[in-house]
C-alpha cells in the first residue's frame, strides 16, 4: 500500500529527530535531524523502532520497557515516555512523544509520528554535569520530575542528606515554565518549626 505524502513529509516540520512508524514499528520516514543521530533513510527504511533505538529485536513493552506507540495505539492520543536510546554517540536518555495519525474506517491510527528530544536534565555519562543514571528506579524518579515539572503543583522531595534532592528540585526548575526566573535552594532543616 503506497503511503501519504503528507504523512512522510510530516518529520521534517520539526527540528527535533522525528519519525513516521507504522503499525508493525517500521520506521517509514525520517527528517535529517533523526537521520543525523540514527543514520540514514537508506539505513533506517523498513527497520523497526526498537531495533534503531533500543537495539531489540522486539518492541519495548515485550522487553520490560514503556512503549509509546502502544499506548498511543491503545488510548488513541498522544503519549510520552523516557527512554535510553542507542546512538552513534553512545547511550542517551530522551524525551520520546509519539502521537497517533491517519486514522482508518475504524478510528484506529495507520501511523504514528515519534518525536525524540534528548533529554536536558539527566545523562547516562559519569563524566558530565547533573544528574546521572539508568536503573529503573532512577528512570521512574526522571518521569516524575518530568511529571511534575509540566504542571503547577507543589513538589516535596524526601530523602537523606546527600541523596540529590537539590539536584531533582534544579531539574523540576529546569523543565518547568518558571525556568527563565531564578533558582533558590532552600535549606529547610535549619528553619525552625
Amino acid at each position: 500500500m503506497p503511503h501519504d505524502p503528507d504523512i512522510l513529509d510530516l518529520p521534517s516540520s520539526f527540528r527535533e529527530p522525528a519519525i513516521v512508524i507504522d503499525n508493525a514499528y517500521r520506521i517509514i520516514a525520517a527528517n535529517q535531524a533523526y537521520q543525523d543521530r540514527y543514520g540514514s533513510m537508506d539505513d533506517l527504511r523498513n527497520k523497526r523502532c526498537h531495533q534503531v533505538s533500543h537495539g531489540n529485536d522486539v518492541p519495548c513493552h515485550l522487553a520490560g520497557e514503556d512503549c509509546p506507540l502502544l499506548r498511543a495505539r491503545e488510548s488513541g492520543i498522544n503519549q510520552k515516555a523516557l527512554h535510553i536510546h542507542h546512538s552513534p554517540h553512545g547511550d542517551e536518555h530522551v524525551d520520546v512523544e509519539t502521537r497517533p495519525l491517519a486514522p482508518d474506517e475504524n478510528g484506529s491510527p495507520r501511523y504514528f509520528l515519534e518525536v525524540v528530544r534528548p533529554s536536558a536534565i539527566a545523562s547516562i555519562q559519569p563524566d558530565t554535569q547533573g544528574m546521572v543514571g539508568r536503573a529503573p528506579s532512577f528512570m521512574a524518579m526522571l518521569d516524575l520530575v518530568h511529571r511534575v515539572a509540566k504542571s503547577d503543583v507543589t513538589a516535596l522531595l524526601l530523602g537523606e542528606s546527600g541523596s540529590g534532592k537539590e539536584m531533582v528540585a534544579m531539574a523540576i526548575h529546569e523543565e518547568s515554565l518558571r525556568a527563565k526566573g531564578n533558582f533558590i535552594p532552600v535549606e529547610c532543616s535549619g528553619l525552625t518549626e
